[in-house]
């Protein structure tokens, strides 16, 4: 930074003596007279914002920004923002205020020639800004690997499409962090790329048949899944979707850097290509193992300024203060009588508002405390939104008691496809106000919303970080939003956000976590702690400790793939199931400590092979992956399987899992089981949705005594343990089973029908490509003929879109019409 830029410390100390801050002061909180202070102000103010503009460093032109922004939406003068916006090529901003604040100055010439201007930055009947314009100008014509680093509303999934259509015929894969976001991310592609060009679209790694051409939608897991099932399997293009989770000290960080580091390995030419909303420094990314310099592209445009306030709640008070990012300052903003974070919430709210918490068990308890405190009246099709759920799930479920007071919530322990319809209802219905949300929000998930309330600073067992808050805090106020031709508004380029020192903050100083993650003039940097991401020399600084976590790390990516790391001595596996452990991504143990044991294990159970039924095949997952094994302490929730009574629960949800069970069917299977059980047996395992101890030793309460639970109580329970079980089974037990069938000990049919729930060839090929078992099942059983075709050696399902129209006419669910969009060529 040159020595002649105005920095904050220098603005501050130079206007110490005058004015100015009263005036910003009044200007931020909205209390300025304007008959009295305009006429003064406005040529100050404008001369002040202009010389900070383009004199100052980042922050300071931002504040420079921020001052002609605030004072157009408190004066409803759009004119000095109007021609702010057309100096700075903020296109969407000066094209909507020339379309509906300055009418009066359309036919001008200069706003003519200035009308004709700024369609040189409308692509796909959208107004870009100079910024957006460039990155994907830069996204498309750069050929070496690169970093592309801009907020939430910038078109990053856009750009990848983009990618996507300019390589068609490659074999690319887009790696999401999330399953939730393959279905999202496919729709995508389906809508707008040529598949009889670019090739199938693939989501799942049993989809892949050897193809010159596709589009690969995976998270790590699968891409390494299909990596390790196929030695030969090469990618010409990589596109990381939030590649700043590389970052992070967690075994999903080092999965990513393995697939990126064996797919160079076996392609030297593949191009990896990252888009992130947040990164300080972008060669904090570059995997040293690749060999790469990444060049990087970064958008310094802001058009949006938050409004950033701290509630306390401290004493006799509500007090609202206005945090301010620049001067690292508060301000009185408004005081009132004690009240509950939900009356505040609702009282402060806008027409779209967001809600975030930590806890599962804390969102849904929030909706249920605001459904009752709101009186809504919904039209018609909300209510009919409430019947498709009730008959997807249960009418009892709680989400529909909320929905239909306008609040929804949305967590991880919901069903996937319910959680999809969720944020459709809040994306379409204006009715509907509140989302209450988690840190899923964080991960892509784009819903429109104007305001947002922070009722936890945590993200799991942590603060949320400076990158993660400003991740959440970008979700707000989306550009296609405020645009928006019917329901835009210049005002909303000014979202509030509020976070709220209430009922379900642990952190005791709360102020301290805003200035830290929230201060523009505050250093921020990169956590860089995943030990994949270290260089020779920082490596050469790590404690003893973490030099014995960086070769145990390394030993995993060479037991998977060999040869591919040979600066560091690591020990590989001799055994057959000591492979098959590292290929299936087993982690709950050291298997090269362990692989003596395993093989030992083995050896006393293969003679029962071929497994044939649920109740064999737990208990030889038990005596193989058990017994006298040392697990790591974080995995004590598959030591559980150690109890036989837990066994037969699992060997239950197992036969449950083989007969293709709906949702609803499960519900019911649930509640019936349930039903039986008393005395002792009725304390059943919950986690964290728990409420006693089984014991007077435990440390937490993760059972519930499901005798003393009413009918509505038993089935919303269920709901969550069927989606935390299904999610138990697919990402642990499924790695014993998928170990024990690369080993030949399971029957052939009883393997397919434990992993699809059929061994019909049709059904499992729709499965694979991403159809739920209830959509399957009517596309095979229902649809006509000639609107389907499932090609079942190849893995390819075509669907005509005529199947939409024929499923509304014959009064399908619209969930699964619905999920049926994800996955046929429409526009949505």
């Amino acid at each position: 930074m040159s020595d002649n830029k105005i920095t904050i410390r220098k603005f501050k100390n130079d206007l110490k003596e005058s004015n100015f801050f009263d005036i910003y002061k009044a200007l931020l909180l909205g209390k300025l007279n304007l008959v009295d202070d305009k006429r003064y102000l406005t040529p100050t103010l404008f001369k002040l914002a202009l010389l900070l503009m383009n004199f100052g460093d980042q922050t300071i032109k931002k504040l420079g920004y921020r001052l002609i922004l605030r004072y157009s939406n408190i004066t409803k003068d759009y004119k000095p923002l109007y021609d702010i916006a057309i100096a700075s090529d903020y296109i969407p901003i000066s094209k909507f205020i020339e379309k509906f604040l300055i009418s009066d100055q359309k036919d001008s010439f200069n706003s003519l020639i200035l009308s004709a201007y700024n369609e040189n930055y409308k692509v796909n009947n959208m107004y870009l800004t100079r910024g957006q314009k460039e990155l994907i100008s830069f996204s498309i014509k750069e050929l070496n690997d690169y970093v592309i680093i801009a907020p939430t509303s910038y078109g990053k999934s856009d750009m990848m499409v983009n990618l996507v259509k300019q390589n068609q015929g490659k074999k690319i894969c887009i790696v999401v962090p999330t399953k939730a976001l393959l279905s999202q991310t496919k729709r995508n592609l389906v809508t707008r790329i040529d598949l009889e060009e670019a090739g199938r679209i693939i989501i799942h790694p049993d989809m892949y048949n050897g193809d010159e051409k596709f589009v690969a939608v995976l998270t790590q897991e699968r891409l390494l899944r299909l990596i390790q099932k196929y030695p030969d399997f090469k990618l010409d293009m990589v596109l990381i979707d939030e590649a700043h989770s590389l970052l992070e000290d967690t075994h999903r960080a080092h999965l990513l850097a393995f697939v990126l580091i064996i797919l160079k390995k076996r392609n030297p030419s593949v191009s990896n290509k990252y888009f992130t909303p947040f990164l300080i420094d972008p060669s904090n990314i570059n995997i040293p193992y690749l060999k790469t310099n990444l060049i990087s592209k970064r958008s310094t445009e802001y058009l949006k300024v938050e409004k950033f306030f701290y509630v306390s709640k401290k004493g006799n008070d509500t007090k609202v203060f206005l945090f301010d990012q620049f001067l690292n300052e508060t301000y009185l903003s408004s005081t009132m009588n004690k009240m509950s974070d939900i009356e505040f919430v609702i009282q402060h709210s806008g027409n779209k508002n967001i809600v975030y918490l930590n806890k599962s068990k804390d969102i849904e308890d929030v909706a249920n405390l605001m459904s009752k405190q709101i009186d809504t009246q919904l039209d018609d099709d909300v209510l009919e939104l409430c019947n498709n759920i009730a008959d997807y799930l249960h009418k009892d479920y709680n989400l529909i008691k909320y929905l239909k007071k306008g609040v929804l919530y949305h967590h991880g322990t919901m069903p996937d496809l319910i959680r999809l319809y969720v944020e459709h209802i809040f994306r379409e219905k204006r009715s509907i106000k509140f989302i209450i949300t988690s840190s899923t929000l964080l991960e892509g998930v784009n819903i429109p919303s104007e305001k947002l309330f922070i009722l936890d600073i945590k993200k799991g067992n942590s603060n949320l970080t400076p990158a993660q808050l400003r991740n959440l805090v970008g979700r707000v106020s989306r550009f296609k939003d405020v645009f928006d031709e019917k329901y835009g508004s210049i005002e909303l380029l000014e979202p509030e956000i509020y976070i709220v020192d209430g009922d379900y903050v642990r952190n005791k100083n709360i102020y301290s976590f805003i200035s830290k993650s929230l201060y523009e003039g505050r250093d921020i940097k990169d956590s860089k702690d995943n030990i994949m991401l270290k260089t020779e020399d920082e490596i050469k600084k790590l404690t003893t400790e973490e030099k014995e976590s960086f070769i145990k790390t390394i030993q995993t990516l060479e037991n998977i793939e060999p040869r591919t790391i040979d600066t560091v001595d690591v020990k590989y596996v001799e055994s057959l199931i000591g492979r098959s452990c590292f290929l299936n991504n087993i982690v709950e143990f050291d298997v090269i400590e362990n692989e003596q044991t395993l093989q030992k294990n083995l050896s006393k159970v293969q003679l029962n092979a071929p497994i044939s039924d649920t109740d064999q095949l737990i208990k030889t997952i038990d005596k193989v992956f058990l017994t006298d094994i040392t697990f790591k302490k974080k995995h004590d929730a598959l030591i559980r399987l150690k109890h036989e009574k837990t066994q037969r629960f699992y060997s239950m949800m197992l036969s449950w899992r083989m007969k293709g069970s709906s949702y609803k069917k499960l519900i019911s299977n649930f509640v019936g089981y349930w039903n039986t059980l008393s005395g002792d047996d009725a304390k059943i395992y919950v986690g964290k949705w728990g409420e006693i101890k089984w014991s007077p030793d435990d440390l937490f309460n993760l059972y519930v005594d499901i005798s003393t639970k009413s009918s509505e109580q038993k089935i919303n329970l269920a709901i969550l343990r069927i989606k935390e079980e299904q999610d138990f089974i697919d990402n642990h037990l499924m790695k014993f089973i998928e170990i024990l069938n690369d080993l030949g000990m399971l029957d052939k049919e009883f393997y397919e029908m434990i992993k699809y729930g059929s061994s019909n060839p049709k059904m499992i090929c729709l499965l694979k490509n991403g159809f739920s078992i209830e959509l399957a099942r009517f596309i095979i059983e229902k649809s006509p003929n000639e609107l389907v075709e499932i090609d079942v050696n190849n893995d390819k399902v075509k669907i005509d879109p005529k199947l939409i129209n024929f499923m509304i006419d014959s009064k399908v669910n619209d969930i699964l019409v619905f999920e049926l969009k994800y996955h046929v060529k429409v526009q949505v």
